[in-house]
């Protein structure tokens, strides 16, 4: 079952958010666990994150997403193409 607020852009804007934040401290990247069954968060963070190193683990994917391609442009003041 979906919340409301899902497919809204809420994600793609918080994310988005903390590459400008990341950035601007010197963080080149952020790594984040996602649960097995969240398939759809998989192409999610390869569009803000085309680089972005995606493996399943114990049940969960562990992604490394580095602040460059899409997320570096918006890092850089500028906005992600849809």
């Amino acid at each position: 079952m979906d919340d409301e607020w899902q497919d809204r852009g809420l994600g793609t804007r918080l994310l988005h958010h903390l590459a400008r934040v990341g950035h601007r401290r010197g963080l080149v990247a952020f790594r984040a666990s996602v649960l097995g069954e969240n398939r759809r968060a998989l192409p999610f963070l390869r569009r803000l994150s085309p680089a972005a190193d995606v493996r399943f683990r114990d049940g969960e994917y562990q992604v490394y997403a580095p602040f460059h391609g899409r997320a570096a442009e918006t890092s850089q003041g500028r906005r992600a193409t849809p």
